[in-house]
């Protein structure tokens, strides 16, 4: 749990100071401004209205997408965490490796039991081939774990971004006629396309490094 917290907080650092997030908001909002100022009554109460359920009905399709796509990999990674484990359990019941687990049962351990074991017998062999294999099989699990960790921990803030972003434009649809062609009015959509973009630019980067993972 304690790698997840600083995992989100790292990730929501790359996100926010991310150059394609900052560059596309300050187009966008140098746009929108341009527009506003050519024509201030462009922000009417159909335009609030429709922008606000527009950007509800976006914010739940990304949110399907983001969801469906880290149920998707997360489990891609438990299968691959899983043949990898079985494997290294299957090889540890062998009889070439009985003299130094001294248990011929390693295929019923429990991951964490395995790993446990694994350190312990790298730190009493003398046999360097044998202490070399194990260290292996344990960067390896210790690697895999770690992408499952960031898996979760590098979705939580564009699925937040997107559940805020959501709620934010559900909220302020009723209100579209109390704002429409006031200053409070162009704050909102300041706001909100902050939100948006942040919400779009954050599901891209989570899905572009998470199939980078190696």
């Amino acid at each position: 749990m304690a790698k997840i917290k600083q995992g989100i907080k790292l990730h929501l650092k790359t996100y926010l100071f991310n150059p394609f997030f900052l560059s596309a908001e300050l187009i966008v909002l140098i746009i929108f401004i341009l527009i506003y100022f050519r024509n201030p009554t462009i922000i009417g109460k159909e335009v609030l209205f429709w922008f606000f359920a527009s950007t509800s009905q976006s914010m739940a399709a990304l949110f399907a997408v983001a969801g469906m796509f880290t149920v998707f990999r997360f489990q891609s990674q438990e299968n691959k965490l899983r043949n990898l484990y079985d494997s290294h359990k299957k090889r540890f019941s062998t009889h070439n490796w009985n003299a130094y687990i001294g248990d011929k049962n390693a295929e019923f351990w429990s991951d964490s039991e395995f790993l446990d074991k694994a350190k312990k017998v790298l730190g009493k062999t003398p046999i360097k081939t044998i202490k070399q294999k194990i260290q292996e099989i344990i960067f390896d699990i210790e690697k895999q774990e770690d992408m499952k960790n960031r898996i979760l921990s590098m979705v939580i803030v564009p699925l937040f971004a997107v559940s805020l972003t959501f709620i934010i434009s559900i909220a302020f649809i009723p209100l579209s006629v109390q704002i429409a062609n006031k200053i409070i009015g162009l704050i909102v959509i300041f706001i909100m396309l902050a939100l948006i973009l942040f919400s779009i630019t954050s599901v891209f980067k989570y899905i572009i490094s998470s199939i980078s993972f190696k």
